[in-house]
């Protein structure tokens, strides 16, 4: 019995159904998981610092005690700013699939700037649609809106005058989501964690080789139809057209893979809907 149902795993046709079969339970498996996750409802704060250097004032100074910068910066209201001027922008987007609701705020949310600084000036401004949402500024940077849509979002605008540069964050908590999340954290996770390339690499793998897999069968169909073969012949004969357009569909996404790391990594994960995209 044994031997007769090793003989059976030897035979071509078996191995073809026993592959197809498991290239099937893969892409279901993965398609399914996908789509779940896409149809879960809800609403995730992203937010993105740039940071300049605008004002130099350390390497203006002369390398002696005592001796003042030739240039002085001063605010609005005429006072001397000391220290080093920074500019920063900071995209904040709704990046889920669904309105983040103002009674879904347990900790408001807040910009903050890390160590001994002096904030000169924050502003909001390239508001979405308009502001629709009607998004808005406390006097203590707190960050308050009306409605807060998916791909909606703004920019804040803040110049801090500091020795070094500070890292800037934005704070608070929302029901379900949390902690609004660092895209830049979330860029060098991805880029860093095998495990999301190799998770990529699967899905497409399977969704290639399926692809190769339909056109083979439907070569083999039409053989038959025409009669250009008959049904003895294309047991012993596709296996080695199909080992050559499986290795051939696994050789291309490899280089693919290598391409969008190598050159734009970050639109194969959004591609793949790893990385949350910007949508302004």
């Amino acid at each position: 019995m044994l031997a007769d149902f090793g003989a059976e795993l030897r035979r071509p046709a078996t191995a073809i159904a026993i592959f197809i079969a498991l290239i099937s339970i893969v892409s279901g498996t993965i398609t399914s998981v996908y789509f779940y996750h896409k149809s879960i409802k809800l609403g995730v704060i992203y937010y993105d610092v740039v940071q300049i250097l605008a004002f130099d004032q350390t390497n203006l100074r002369e390398k002696v005690i005592g001796v003042e910068s030739p240039v002085a910066v001063v605010d609005g209201a005429g006072q001397k700013i000391d220290g080093n001027i920074y500019v920063a922008n900071i995209r904040v987007w709704n990046g889920g699939n669904d309105e983040v609701r103002k009674e879904d705020i347990r900790s408001q949310l807040k910009v903050m700037i890390s160590g001994n600084v002096r904030l000169i000036d924050i502003t909001m401004y390239g508001q979405t649609n308009n502001n629709v949402d009607q998004f808005s500024l406390t006097k203590d940077t707190g960050i308050e809106w009306n409605h807060f849509d998916s791909q909606e979002g703004f920019i804040l605008r803040i110049v801090y005058s500091s020795a070094e540069k500070q890292n800037i964050s934005i704070i608070g908590r929302i029901v379900n989501s949390g902690y609004p999340s660092n895209f830049a954290e979330i860029k060098e996770r991805y880029q860093q964690t095998p495990f999301y390339l190799f998770a990529a690499m699967v899905s497409m793998m399977s969704i290639i080789t399926l692809i190769f897999i339909i056109v083979s069968i439907i070569r083999i169909i039409r053989s038959l139809s025409r009669g250009e073969a008959t049904v003895k012949s294309i047991i012993v004969t596709p296996m080695k057209g199909f080992l050559k357009e499986i290795m051939l569909s696994i050789g291309i996404f490899v280089i693919a893979i290598l391409f969008g790391y190598l050159f734009n990594f970050d639109k194969f994960l959004n591609f793949v809907g790893m990385l949350p995209v910007f949508p302004f």
